[in-house]
């Protein structure tokens, strides 16, 4: 089932694939958010604890298990699209990492060039962006369903701008689009039935 991606007061990263098999892995970003008083730029350091939303390895009450234990490929991808955050200066990601530790899983963004971020101020996350899992991993090592972001015990970088409570990761399947050419035969068909049905007559 597709989840509500618009939910004001709360920005939503949604993984989300047209099957289990799937190795290409479609992020988008949604939703409203309001910054505190932090004003901490967002750095484009990648890796580990860098701008990162973190579940200390079940530290937390709630530990944060978004992924399998299955998955073989974590670390960072480069991202392909445009996600951003806009309402101060627009935060453009085009990295992403995240990892599964035994008890909690942690993820995180990073943007082209470090960016400041404007205290006070109500951003808006849009767009969305793809990356490729390797090592035979695809979206069957997801786990469909939504993770608010107080799970997490602690966060880093650009996502210390935001309160946690306004943050949530979902994971979804959606149906994959019929191709044009798709369309074009069950119209070849349904004229072909409706022909035959004239001819009846």
């Amino acid at each position: 089932m597709l989840l509500s991606q618009s939910l004001y007061g709360i920005i939503t990263l949604t993984f989300s694939a047209n099957s289990e098999t799937a190795t290409t892995i479609t992020l988008s970003a949604s939703g409203s958010a309001t910054t505190n008083a932090n004003g901490t730029a967002w750095s484009n350091v990648t890796g580990h604890g860098s701008n990162a939303l973190d579940d200390n390895q079940g530290s937390a009450t709630t530990p944060f298990n978004f992924i399998t234990s299955n998955l073989s490929s974590a670390g960072d991808f480069a991202l392909t699209g445009d996600l951003t955050f806009s309402g101060g200066p627009a935060i453009n990601f085009t990295n992403i990492y995240f990892d599964h530790d035994n008890n909690g899983d942690d993820v995180g963004l990073s943007p082209a060039a470090t960016t400041s971020v404007s205290a006070s101020t109500l951003y808006t996350a849009s767009g969305s962006a793809t990356f490729t899992l390797a090592g035979g991993d695809n979206f069957s090592d997801f786990i469909t369903g939504s993770y608010p972001a107080t799970n997490f015990d602690s966060v880093t970088g650009g996502w210390l701008n935001f309160n946690l409570a306004d943050i949530q990761v979902v994971v979804t399947e959606v149906a994959a689009v019929p191709e044009p050419s798709t369309f074009a035969l069950f119209a070849g068909l349904a004229m072909v039935g409706i022909l035959a049905l004239r001819r009846r007559k």
